[in-house]
Parts: structure tokens; sequence; C-alpha cells
């Protein structure tokens, strides 16, 4: 693990109540490393893995959310230029900070996160290690949560994956119309009725 990554990842517990310690994953390191790889593919393989870990255990699947899925990008790109792996950034911001700067309302958030080096196929190294991480998988099976973004970044074999999980507010309903026209246009339409 790179120097920087273990500064960041002392102390960390008790900032974030939902969200769960990194993960960092190395393997056999290859003489060519891949080149670019459709990212947006690659948070979709993660985003049906998970649902399919709920399903299996009998939960409901989560929605994507466009804005989750912008923030957990941003992160992940983050971490990659800047050399860390931790919930909080370098200027203290955790995932609710970041949430709640992208205009996104929650009741409740937690994050995922996972460093990988040298995988050949990172996405099911990463998904089983935080299924075999308590506080991951706690996140990932946790019954509240509604919603989900997916962001990956990546610099050849290396990747960066972030994993934010919420509740959202429930949608208010659109308020029941007046009565009076709505009962005068029935009355125009069905005379006698």
């Amino acid at each position: 693990m790179k120097r920087s990554m273990r500064a960041n990842l002392r102390g960390w517990g008790m900032a974030l109540v939902l969200a769960a310690a990194p993960l960092a994953l190395t393997g056999c390191f290859d003489v060519n490393p891949p080149g670019p790889t459709d990212l947006s593919a690659v948070e979709k393989q993660i985003f049906d893995a998970i649902n399919s870990i709920r399903q299996a255990n009998g939960l409901y699947a989560l929605t994507t959310q466009a804005g989750l899925g912008g923030v957990a990008r941003a992160h992940s790109e983050d971490m990659l230029a800047r050399d860390y792996l931790s919930h909080v950034n370098p200027e203290g911001k955790n995932p609710g900070d970041r949430i709640a700067a992208a205009g996104i309302a929650v009741t409740s958030w937690g994050e995922n996160i996972a460093f990988s080096q040298g995988l050949t196929d990172p996405v099911d190294a990463v998904v089983q290690g935080w299924m075999d991480s308590p506080g991951h998988r706690e996140n990932i099976l946790r019954t509240t949560f509604t919603h989900t973004g997916v962001g990956v970044a990546q610099s050849g074999d290396t990747f960066y994956f972030t994993q934010v999980f919420a509740a959202l507010p429930a949608a208010k309903s659109a308020p029941e119309p007046s009565r009076g026209w709505l009962d005068a246009l029935r009355a125009l339409i069905f005379p006698g009725g």
C-alpha cells in the first residue's frame, strides 16, 4: 500500500458512522498495463453485482441515481489524482458533505471505497472484498438504502472505486385538484350522473 494511503487510513473510524473502512487490493502486476477501460461498463457491473447480492438476500434492488453516481465518480477521480484512499478528502469533506454539495437531499447515506492494482478482474475482487468486510457488507445489505451511485477512476492497472448509498426522502404527492371545478366538469360531461 502506498505511504500516503497508509497515513489516510489511520483515524477514519468514528468520523463516518455509515462508511466502512477503505479496501485495498493488489495482484500480480502485468508487464503491459491495460489500456483505458469503459468505466461506465465497470460501474454497471458493480451496480448489477451489488443488486444481485441484495436480491439473493431477500432485499429489493437499489435504484441508480445520476447525482449519486456523479458524486461517486468525482470522489474516485479525486482519490486517483491526489493519491489517497479515504472517505474524507484532504479538505476534510466526507460523503455527506459531497452529497449535500451536489444538491441531493438524503435521509441517510453510506459509502464503500476500494483501490485495486494489478488485478485481472478488479470488479469481482472488489465486490467480494466488500462482502468479506463487515462494514462494507452492512452498507450493501442495509434495508433502508433505496438509491446508489457507483464511480470508478482508472490509470493503467490502478482502479479506485466508490459506491455511494442513500435513502432519499419520499417523493411528495401532488396536491389533490380542487373538487369544485372537477365536480362541475363531471356535471357537464355526465349530466344527471
